[in-house]
């Protein structure tokens, strides 16, 4: 939805832009270009390695790019450091990279470590998380981060299977998540552990919590008139933002203006064509949140 978030955070040149989840740096490059003449962007993205591609990718651009490895809850400081005055544009996109679909990190498709950690140096991996995680905790993971409706199956066979041996490849999860499925539900639109390692690749980089600073932290960032889109693919992160934004929008109780706007009363989708084109780009939602001119950044 490239085109869609330009026309969301409406960039002019000379304009400041942040892009708090880098990727393959798509999103990255239309933003920097839609602030050309003299405009700049900042980019974030946990993945080291991405960052080091979109580096390479990016060759003289990089002139008016910032990169910043690290999750987009740590974005204020830096921000504020650099655009004291605040920016005009944030875009966050959660989905999952191509790079990252095919990598060993997160593919359960190839086979390979339990890992899911967007930062290949972070603590936790989801084999460590499987082997901590009592049964309750796995199924209110699987739950509410992959909207899994086999939740509990899922999380007794995992709980079982790591009795007999560790749970350390993607070969052995997928196993237990097709033992759990009752046999006439294993057929459908999207592979049977497809929800279970979205709600791995969640808790194992606590994503929901970052999402949460970022909606507390954010906002504060825009300079007056500037705008906050966010690209959410699932109905936890949606659920988040539009209450987030809504909050945000609401005028105070003593009557006093609200500092912000809601520009997307219900949430975009992609148009068919792109949806034909990228099946992946289906379940995205994109909602976008208006500094009021008469506000001042923080």
């Amino acid at each position: 939805m490239v085109a869609e978030c330009l026309e969301a955070l409406a960039l002019s040149p000379g304009d400041t832009v942040v892009d708090g989840t880098v990727g393959q740096g798509g999103h990255l490059r239309a933003l920097l270009r839609a602030v050309q003449p003299g405009g700049r962007a900042i980019g974030c993205d946990l993945d080291s390695e991405a960052l080091t591609r979109v580096e390479a990718w990016l060759g003289e651009e990089m002139s008016a790019v910032t990169l910043v490895q690290g999750s987009f809850a740590d974005l204020a400081p830096v921000v504020r450091q650099q655009v004291p005055g605040g920016v005009q544009g944030i875009l966050l996109d959660l989905g999952v990279s191509r790079d990252q679909l095919i990598s060993p990190r997160f593919s359960f498709q190839a086979g390979g470590p339990l890992d899911s950690r967007l930062d290949p140096a972070g603590a936790e991996t989801a084999a460590d998380l499987l082997a901590r995680a009592d049964e309750a905790e796995l199924t209110r993971i699987l739950r509410d981060y992959g909207d899994e409706r086999f939740a509990p199956r899922i999380a007794r066979g995992i709980v079982a299977a790591r009795a007999q041996a560790p749970l350390t490849t993607t070969e052995q999860l997928v196993e237990v998540i097709r033992r759990a499925y009752p046999a006439g539900a294993r057929h459908g639109r999207i592979h049977i552990a497809t929800r279970t390692f979205q709600a791995l690749r969640i808790a194992v980089n606590r994503l929901y919590e970052a999402l949460d600073t970022a909606l507390a932290e954010l906002p504060a960032l825009l300079a007056p008139g500037g705008r906050l889109a966010i690209l959410t693919y699932h109905s936890g992160e949606d659920g988040r933002v539009k209450r987030a934004f809504r909050a945000l929008s609401r005028a105070a109780d003593d009557g006093t203006p609200a500092g912000f706007s809601l520009l997307t009363r219900r949430p975009l989708a992609p148009s068919p064509d792109e949806c034909a084109a990228n099946p992946g780009a289906r379940s995205a939602r994109l909602r976008v949140l208006l500094a009021n001119p008469a506000r001042s950044a923080a």
